[in-house]
């Protein structure tokens, strides 16, 4: 069980790990902590949305048949490498956001920069575009 004074702490140390902003007050009224969320992290999801939604979006293509055309090489490589059938593997473009994303969280355990919050968010606008349709 996460110890309930954690769960409000790791929202704490990521927000100051890249915001540097002071410490997280706490509401007596409702014993529940508040985050100023800062400029800077309102930025980054603006700067997340304006590359999905416009020169990204020119030079790749379409989130769906760019993420699609990735799992189809992922799938071909993966099945042969581990001799594997489409049934038992089959990844979507879904599935490679997510892939990106664990890709940007692990360079992020690296080296955080505000670049991989972007993509981060980014992928996730992706998951919810390839999802629609």
């Amino acid at each position: 069980m996460i110890d309930p004074g954690f769960r409000g702490a790791m929202p704490r140390l990521l927000t100051q790990r890249y915001t540097k902003e002071e410490p997280m007050q706490k509401d007596n009224t409702k014993d529940e902590h508040k985050i100023d969320v800062s400029k800077k992290t309102k930025n980054v999801a603006t700067k997340a949305i304006e590359i999905v939604h416009g020169e990204r979006n020119k030079h790749y293509g379409h989130p769906k048949d760019n993420h699609g055309c990735t799992a189809t090489l992922l799938n071909g490589w993966l099945r042969k490498r581990f001799n594997l059938t489409p049934d038992q593997l089959t990844l979507n473009p879904r599935d490679v956001c997510v892939i990106n994303i664990l890709q940007k969280l692990s360079r992020d355990a690296h080296s955080p920069k505000e670049d991989n919050m972007v993509d981060i968010c980014g992928y996730a606008l992706n998951m919810e575009i390839v999802s629609d349709g």
